[in-house]
């Protein structure tokens, strides 16, 4: 969260999404009307290792941007990225595919749903 308030857009040359079934898998079903919700520790620390990010990077409070219609925001499979990036079409550590589009308001806007998950 603390970073999304740094910036003014996610990814200086594109924004890393994958599907939200992705994080489901770990967090459980989101409500399409959620605009806020919880998750463990536990859960927190298995979202970064799937999703390959740094260890203890998910704060108290971070928040999730939901984005429809992504076929419209230059789709394409990352070149590169963190320590943890297996390669371009590779996919995700923990089996998620993942691509890069077109870098999004860290404010959200249309077409774009913001989700704040705080971690207990």
């Amino acid at each position: 969260m603390s970073t999304a308030n740094q910036y003014r857009y996610i990814g200086q040359n594109g924004t890393f999404v994958t599907p939200t079934s992705s994080i489901e898998s770990i967090v459980g079903p989101i409500s399409p009307t959620a605009t806020e919700i919880t998750i463990t520790q536990a859960q927190a620390t298995a979202l970064e290792s799937s999703l390959g990010l740094k260890p203890g990077s998910l704060e108290s409070s971070n928040l999730l941007s939901i984005v429809n219609n992504v076929a419209s925001s230059a789709p394409r499979s990352p070149l590169s990225g963190n320590n943890f990036f297996l390669g371009g079409g590779q996919g995700l550590p923990g089996g998620g595919s993942e691509l890069v589009i077109d870098s999004i308001p860290s404010a959200g806007g249309q077409g774009i749903r913001q989700i704040t998950v705080k971690v207990k």
